[in-house]
């Protein structure tokens, strides 16, 4: 009998665990109610006002509000699902991407995306290394402009593979 109550004890653990992990996953896709801000080691830091990991609606805003420079970190492969208007096109993994953002002016703003958050966010914290004051990152990337209606191009002739 001690050892049907050790077995069931056990699958009532491995099942509260397993409901446990399960639930915690799937909140790993929903962002908190404050906005944030990824660093290059996945930690998260609230947004402030000259910077920050934004919403789409945020990031339409403050382009609007703050007129600057629109930078699209993916390649030119994803370029040709379409841009946003007015776009530089600086592919993340050229092996001098750090150099052509020296190509950018630091005191206007720069709204930077690509396809999901990743790169940006890591073109905002290297953009930030460089001094530049105010750099937004669109969250969930053009996906999530796509996905609010927001508008694209055709990436500038050029630009394409």
């Amino acid at each position: 009998m001690g050892t049907i109550i050790l077995r069931a004890g056990s699958v009532l653990f491995t099942a509260a665990m397993t409901m446990g992990l399960l639930a915690s996953c799937g909140e790993g896709g929903q962002e908190p109610a404050t906005e944030t801000s990824r660093t290059m080691t996945g930690e998260q830091r609230p947004a402030t006002a000259r910077g920050g990991t934004v919403s789409v609606a945020d990031f339409q805003r403050l382009m609007a509000e703050h007129p600057g420079q629109v930078l699209d970190v993916r390649t030119p492969g994803e370029w040709d699902t379409g841009v946003m208007e007015g776009a530089l096109l600086i592919d993340f993994y050229e092996k001098d991407f750090a150099q052509q953002l020296d190509g950018l002016d630091p005191t206007r703003p720069v709204f930077v995306y690509c396809h999901a958050g990743g790169r940006s966010a890591k073109a905002m914290d290297m953009l930030q290394a460089k001094g530049f004051a105010e750099v937004y990152d669109l969250d969930g990337g053009i996906t999530a402009w796509r996905q609010a209606g927001a508008p694209l191009v055709e990436a500038p002739s050029g630009t394409k593979e």
